[in-house]
């Protein structure tokens, strides 16, 4: 079952904040649905450490 958890202005509202919060995470995706992969609203971004490095480091935030 999917069902949408939040309103297309209270996801701009959270990507705002987190791209406030976290202003070194690029590449911010969402996922705004109850179903078995997600319990329920989701964000990630992700972090690359020396992106000029040819295999450079790279972190996910996931919440």
């Amino acid at each position: 079952m999917n069902e949408n958890l939040l309103t297309e202005s209270d996801i701009q509202q959270v990507m705002e904040r987190v791209k406030t919060a976290f202003p070194f995470f690029t590449n911010w995706e969402y996922s705004n649905q109850k179903n078995d992969e997600y319990f329920g609203f989701s964000i990630w971004g992700e972090l690359v450490i020396n992106p000029e490095e040819i295999m450079p480091r790279r972190f996910f935030y996931y919440t």
